[in-house]
C-alpha cells in the first residue's frame, strides 16, 4: 500500500483545533465577536483550499488517504471524524485475514477500504456501487491506496437480475432506487441490478456490509441461497425507517426477514460503544424517531452475537 500523504493528516488536525478554539470561544463569549467569527471563517476556508482537488477534497480517514466531495455533508462526516467509528471496529474485527467481503452501498469506499486492508492480499474485496459519480471517487480511493483485492462491481442488488432506475440525490451517499425521502433528486438513471446469489454462484462471503437505502429486503432475497449455504456470516445492515417507508416496508420487516434467514441481530449503539438487544419496545422507539435518524444492526449466522434480545 502507498505511503499515506502527510497533507490530509495535518489539515484534519487543524480543522479540529479550530473547531476546539471555536467551542472554547463561544463558552468564553468572545465567540460572539464579529472579527473572531471572520478570523475563523477565513482559516477554514483555507484548509479547504489546501485540500481541493478540482471538485474533490482529499482527506485523512482512518489512516486512510481518501477524496470525498466538496460539499459540507461530506466535510461534517469526515473532518468532524462523525462517520460511524464503533460500526467500522465491530467490522475491522469482523474482517480476518483472507475474508471475503460485500460493501453492498460501497459509495466512495471507506468500508471498502477498511475490509481490503483487514483481508490482506489472499482476501477479496466487492464493492457494489451504481452510481457513476460516486463510481469515479470509489476508484480514485482505492488507486491512492494502493490496493489490488478490491473488485469494483457497477451494479445495484435486488431481488433478482434486470434493468432498474436509480433515483440520483443531492447528497451522493443517498441515491435510491426508490425517491429520496429526505433530499431533493437530480433525476434517474437506467443501472443494472444483480441478485448475489446469482452473482457469486456458490461462493459464501465472510463479511458483508448493505447500506442500499431502503432496498435491504429485495437484496436479501436475492442472496438467500448464499445465506444458506453460509456455515459462518457477519451482515452490518442499516435500519433507516423512513427509506424503508420509502420502499413500502418497516422496519420490522427487516428485522423478521433476517431472523428468518437465520441471522442473530443486534443493534449498534453509536453513542455507548456497545452492541444492544432488538427488541419489541426497541423497535416500537426507533418508528418514533424524527426522519433521518437511522442505526446499524449487527447480525450474525453461526457465530456469537454480543446481544441478541428477540422481539
Amino acid at each position: 500500500m502507498l505511503r499515506k500523504t502527510w497533507k490530509p493528516r495535518l489539515a484534519k488536525s487543524a480543522w479540529r483545533a479550530a473547531s476546539r478554539i471555536q467551542a472554547l470561544l463561544m463558552v468564553t463569549g468572545l465567540g460572539r465577536i464579529q472579527r473572531l467569527d471572520v478570523l475563523r471563517e477565513q482559516a477554514k476556508k483555507r484548509i479547504l483550499r489546501g485540500l481541493q482537488s478540482g471538485e474533490l477534497l482529499l482527506l485523512e480517514a482512518g489512516g486512510y488517504p481518501i477524496y470525498v466531495f466538496n460539499r459540507p455533508h461530506f466535510h461534517g462526516v469526515y473532518l468532524r471524524q462523525s462517520y460511524e467509528t464503533y460500526t467500522v471496529q465491530l467490522f475491522q474485527d469482523a474482517v480476518r485475514p483472507g475474508a471475503t467481503v460485500l460493501d453492498l452501498g460501497a459509495n466512495i469506499g471507506y468500508f471498502s477500504l477498511v475490509a481490503a486492508e483487514k483481508a490482506g492480499a489472499q482476501g477479496s474485496v466487492y464493492a457494489f456501487e451504481p452510481g457513476p459519480e460516486n463510481l469515479e471517487v470509489l476508484k480514485r480511493n482505492i488507486e491512492i491506496n494502493g490496493f489490488t483485492n478490491i473488485r469494483v462491481v457497477p451494479k445495484a442488488v435486488g431481488e433478482e437480475s434486470k434493468t432498474v432506475m436509480l433515483h440520483l440525490a443531492a447528497d451522493s451517499d443517498q441515491h435510491s432506487l426508490f425517491v429520496p425521502p429526505m433530499v431533493g433528486t437530480k433525476g434517474t438513471i437506467s443501472v443494472e441490478c444483480i441478485a448475489l446469489d446469482d452473482f457469486l454462484d456458490g461462493v459464501t462471503p465472510d463479511v458483508v456490509k448493505m447500506d442500499i437505502e431502503g432496498n435491504e429486503l429485495r437484496a436479501l432475497d436475492g442472496m438467500r441461497e448464499t445465506v444458506a449455504m453460509s456455515k459462518s456470516l457477519v451482515m452490518f445492515v442499516e435500519l433507516n425507517p423512513v427509506c424503508l417507508r420509502g420502499a413500502q416496508a418497516q422496519a420490522r420487516d427487516l428485522v423478521l426477514r433476517l431472523r428468518d434467514l437465520g441471522f442473530e441481530l443486534g443493534f449498534i449503539d453509536e453513542d455507548a460503544r456497545a452492541v444492544g438487544p432488538v427488541t419489541d419496545d426497541y423497535l416500537r422507539a426507533i418508528e418514533r424517531r424524527p426522519p433521518g435518524w437511522f442505526a446499524n444492526l449487527y447480525c450474525t449466522k453461526g457465530l456469537p452475537n454480543p446481544r441478541s434480545g428477540r422481539a
